[in-house]
């Protein structure tokens, strides 16, 4: 199975220290050079609905944004051409060597249901997981009621990418919300339990680079309520037909 490092051509930085922990462990990857929003349009970003979002969200997305959604977009694309489950990971993640490693002799007892399984800790103000599966050792699979909302590291099978593609045809929210959003796209919400991957202190995000600050009008916010509103109730029911077909 490939392991993919999502990386720009720039972040050398980036690219020696996972590198370097990967190596140490005796993981093969590849460097999987993502798009960089600041480098101008890309074909890509045609799916991007600038009007959409600025009227449920009150601002743009920056062209970071933009950037690593192509950037898992295209990754997603080549899952399906592979027909091959992948290993997904930032370039900015930090690993903790003896779960990963234990993680990656395990992924062949994963359960068949799980597309896409976060491998880093929810980020979220509802971090709590349900219906755990034992996995291996200390490892538990759980099902999350709310998204990680990161991407810093990811198991992906063909199935999850063709559905993470078929939801994404019109881009109004970042990428990692996007796949937050299991109810919209059908990908459950999965994650490892504990987590083998963190995110290194020592780099910035390059994600918010280049957003443009916006002031929200009393319409603006009372949209951006409505939108979270309509979401959130979408998620809870989606939790509930989970918990009923248990």
């Amino acid at each position: 199975m490939r392991t993919l490092i999502v990386t720009l051509e720039r972040a050398k930085d980036r690219q020696r220290n996972i590198a370097g922990q990967l190596e140490a462990i005796g993981h093969p990857f590849e460097y999987f050079h993502g798009v960089d929003g600041g480098q101008g349009h890309h074909p890509l970003f045609d799916h991007y609905n600038e009007p959409k979002r600025l009227k449920l969200r009150g601002e743009p997305m920056s062209p970071g944004q933009l950037g690593c959604f192509a950037s898992h977009y295209r990754i997603w694309q080549e899952c399906v051409e592979s027909q091959e489950p992948i290993l997904v990971i930032e370039d900015d993640a930090l690993i903790d060597p003896e779960r990963f490693q234990a993680f990656v002799n395990a992924i062949p007892e994963l359960p068949g249901d799980v597309e896409c399984l976060r491998l880093f800790e929810n980020k979220s103000k509802v971090r709590k997981g349900i219906h755990p599966r034992h996995l291996a050792g200390e490892l538990y699979v759980k099902k999350f009621l709310k998204g990680h909302m990161s991407t810093t590291g990811y198991y992906l099978t063909p199935s999850g990418a063709r559905k993470f593609l078929r939801g994404a045809s019109e881009w109004i929210l970042p990428v990692d919300l996007y796949m937050d959003q299991f109810w919209r796209n059908g990908v459950e919400c999965y994650g490892l339990v504990p987590p083998c991957l963190t995110n290194d202190p020592q780099f910035d995000s390059m994600i918010s680079q280049g957003r443009a600050r916006t002031r929200r009008n009393l319409k603006t916010r009372f949209r951006r309520e409505r939108y979270a509103l309509v979401q959130n109730c979408q998620r809870v029911w989606a939790n509930l037909m989970f918990l009923i077909g248990r």
